[in-house]
């Protein structure tokens, strides 16, 4: 779809969960500040779920890597 992009909402990572099974990342979402988010890596789907909340009705989605680093 280049040039549009579709990106329309950022997370800050900030720390991970591994089990056999999935990776639980903790998240900074701006949308609702007031407490961390989840966002769940399935392994053997190798998909990411996010829980519904206000304004997603939770699911499947795709993720981006933006940054990696402070001085990136």
């Amino acid at each position: 779809t280049f040039p549009r992009i579709y990106i329309n909402h950022a997370l800050l990572l900030f720390d991970v969960q591994e089990t056999p099974a999935e990776l639980k990342f903790t998240a900074y979402d701006p949308n609702q500040p007031e407490a961390p988010a989840q966002l769940i890596f399935n392994k053997s789907r190798r998909t990411f779920l996010f829980p519904a909340n206000d304004y997603w009705r939770g699911g499947e989605l795709n993720v981006y890597e933006i940054y990696r680093a402070w001085n990136y």
